[in-house]
């Protein structure tokens, strides 16, 4: 991953990034703020790591992922959590929205359990609130 796991994620448990074995894959962590609906969501923060990726591949991916996690933001009402399928290598973006617009998005494979992911996408967004306050 990223530098920003070092810093913005580094008080999060490593089980989040490896929580049942070395084959569940948590691919990306992406922070929004989520303009409401039918506007283009601002991405604030990206922590991924596309090691399962070949490596000419990995630009591609990165861009899927990117693509796919804003556009599951943007469909995710406010105050509210989806997961939906990348229709990407079996990849499942799961989204929290909360009611104030700040949002997270974490793509993993289909074997990452549905609640750790929103327990990790929860534990962001209150972390990034409780450093910038509403200034994000």
């Amino acid at each position: 991953p990223s530098s920003l796991r070092a810093d913005a994620l580094s008080h999060l448990p490593d089980v989040f990034f490896s929580p049942v074995g070395s084959m569940v894959k948590l691919i990306c962590i992406i922070v929004f703020r989520h303009e409401g609906k039918g506007e283009r969501a601002l991405k604030l923060a990206q922590v991924d790591d596309m090691s399962p990726f070949g490596y000419f591949s990995r630009g591609k991916a990165r861009e899927f992922v990117y693509f796919g996690s804003r556009t599951t933001c943007e469909r995710t009402p406010k105050g509210e959590r989806v997961s939906v399928g990348c229709g990407y290598e079996d990849y499942i973006a799961h989204s929290l929205v909360r009611s104030d617009g700040l949002a997270a998005v974490c793509v993993t494979d289909e074997e990452y359990p549905q609640d750790m992911a929103y327990q990790l996408l929860y534990l962001v967004c209150k972390d990034l609130n409780s450093k910038l306050g509403d200034k994000w």
